[in-house]
């Protein structure tokens, strides 16, 4: 009988990597031990940069414990005691502060590198949010990011703490849980998985029009719904929904929240007028480059003049390309549509400008392609990593021109 292989859980297990669901199943099993959840008394140790001592004691400190952090084995503590210190908050058993619940890896002694709860995905347990922010004092202005994800923990919780209680969420609390405005930080290496739970049990088309601030019949969820009064587009993406969708149309969507659509206009800013200007701009706004990109930044010219950029975001797929396609042909596409070529300064200013990008999402730029140090051919892509990151980086790749995959999301300067 093959019933157990049938079994969700078990399905769901073989089709994943063996040492990731190891893992996994390891650390649920060693943090079925840990004592004394509930108790937040205890106190920081720090290990030292450079100390084989303490790379030693703090390896012995997190054995068996349930934590899942990689320090927990003996050659990873001592790698990262080698490269900075590392602080390890314990709480009480039994009165003795043992149990590890909050890591901070520092690069040296004044960056810090991650932090780390015990909670799934390594994020930070709710109770222990407090603890965290009173010792990210100690970091001035290098804690800052990380305050942020402390915050957004904090705001979590509290809906989380409403939900249970059956208790009405205000508009800020749904443009929050649903990151229309920015994306939810945690301390995990994976979203926090409370969002998804709480997410599961929203009625998103009682929630929409609170967020929209509209009327329920001014959301349209496909072409023949739009009307002349309607607010939010939320439906197939494709160039013949451009030509109707009107100016009124405040929020479009693919699909709702994960894929708004890239629909802006952009101007040239005086003040970069150079590649010199243009990454100290971008530099100066926390983003961050790839080197590829950084190469071929210092060859794109800028704008003297005062110009506009009326840009859209289409997936290949959403033009005709099922099977993905390569750039001559996107570039015959584009012409065919009433679509254009960017210039390679869009590259650049669309990452100074796209500062609400949703998480995980990549844009690829459309523009004639530029050689790299290398002497690959590369074309500007602007990213919202899942660690948080919003970068702009190059994709490369041959003389032929290359393959993209119809998923691939590019953006177009739109005909006058």
């Amino acid at each position: 009988d093959n019933k157990e292989l049938k079994d969700p859980e078990v399905q769901n297990i073989f089709s994943r990597k063996f040492p990731t669901v190891y893992a996994e199943l390891i650390q649920k099993s060693l943090a079925s031990k840990i004592e004394n959840k509930e108790e937040i008394k205890g106190s920081w140790v720090k290990y030292e940069q450079g100390n084989t001592e303490d790379a030693e004691k703090l390896y012995k400190s997190l054995e068996n414990k349930g934590t899942g952090w990689c320090t927990a084995g003996i050659s990873t503590a001592k790698y990262q005691i080698e490269r900075g210190d590392f602080y390890v908050y314990y709480t009480e058993v039994d009165g003795d502060a043992t149990q590890p619940r909050i890591a901070i890896r520092m690069n040296g002694q004044k960056q810090i590198g991650e932090v780390r709860g015990i909670q799934e995905h390594q994020n930070l347990e709710p109770q222990m949010e407090d603890v965290l922010n009173e010792k990210l004092t100690e970091f001035g202005s290098e804690a800052d990011k990380y305050k942020k994800k402390n915050a957004d923990m904090k705001a979590l919780t509290e809906i989380e703490k409403k939900t249970t209680e059956n208790k009405s969420l205000t508009k800020d609390d749904l443009v929050f849980l649903y990151e229309t405005s920015s994306s939810i930080e945690g301390f995990g290496y994976e979203k926090d998985p409370r969002i998804a739970e709480i997410l599961s049990r929203r009625n998103q088309k009682e929630d929409l029009p609170i967020l929209f601030d509209c009327r329920p019949e001014q959301i349209a969820f496909s072409l023949s719904d739009l009307k002349a009064d309607t607010l939010a587009y939320i439906g197939t993406w494709n160039p013949t929904v451009l030509k109707s969708i009107t100016p009124n149309v405040k929020y479009i969507y693919e699909s709702f929240p994960d894929r708004k659509v890239f629909l802006k206009t952009i101007e040239t800013d005086p003040s970069i007028q150079s590649p010199q200007e243009a990454e100290g701009a971008i530099l100066a706004k926390g983003y961050k480059f790839y080197i590829s990109a950084k190469e071929i930044l210092q060859k794109t010219l800028f704008s003297k003049e005062n110009k506009e950029y009326n840009l859209v975001s289409f997936s290949l797929k959403s033009i005709g390309f099922l099977n993905g396609a390569t750039t001559a042909e996107i570039f015959q596409k584009a012409e065919d549509l009433g679509l254009e070529i960017c210039p390679a300064e869009v590259g650049p200013l669309v990452r100074l400008n796209y500062f609400d990008q949703p998480s995980d999402e990549e844009l690829t730029i459309v523009m004639k392609p530029i050689e790299d140090e290398g002497g690959s051919f590369c074309v500007f892509d602007v990213a919202h990593l899942r660690n948080g990151d919003q970068i702009l980086r190059a994709y490369r790749y041959g003389p032929n021109g290359g393959n993209w995959s119809a998923s691939n999301r590019f953006i177009f300067l739109r005909r006058k």
